[in-house]
């Protein structure tokens, strides 16, 4: 998001539409703060190496910036996924029928992300979609140790797309 979107400023907020948005990008930059507080309590313990964790080296401005867009842009790439797990599943009935059969299984509507460790098949079904058409089509990987690629010297650190 544009970091000038994000802030209240006279005239702008006479609108109720835009009193709203301005409400709610607040709730989200409140969303994205208590997260990077949270994972910055959580400390390197849990051995990650994520994009929050680069994230978090980050100014608290850009931080919250970053963090909303990836919170806006998520459900875009997430409708996206999931249309494409359904088109895959549409051209391979026995898969679809698996899937079903596993949710069916489960006794419930599956309604978060814990359900998915109670539906292995499902949950591949998704990562598979996001493997064949990734909603990002460029993702950068940075190396966490000196590799070589093809005979050339990457040191760790290095940006791979």
């Amino acid at each position: 998001m544009f970091p000038y979107m994000t802030r209240n400023r006279f005239p702008w907020n006479l609108n109720p539409r835009i009193k709203k948005f301005y409400s709610s990008v607040e709730r989200l930059k409140k969303f994205a703060n208590d997260l990077a507080v949270q994972r910055r309590r959580e400390g390197g313990e849990l051995g990650r190496a994520d994009l929050l964790d680069k994230l978090l080296q980050l100014e608290k401005n850009d931080l919250e910036g970053n963090l909303v867009t990836f919170i806006i842009a998520g459900s875009e790439s997430t409708s996206v996924t999931l249309s494409w797990c359904l088109y895959y599943l549409s051209l391979y009935p026995e898969a679809q029928a698996r899937a079903r059969a596993e949710v069916d299984n489960l006794g419930r509507d599956p309604e978060t992300n814990d359900d998915l460790e109670e539906l292995p098949f499902v949950e591949s079904c998704f990562l598979e979609a996001l493997r064949i058409q990734p909603p990002v089509p460029l993702l950068a990987h940075i190396t966490t140790v000196e590799v070589s690629v093809h005979g050339y010297k990457l040191p760790a650190g290095t940006p791979i797309l």
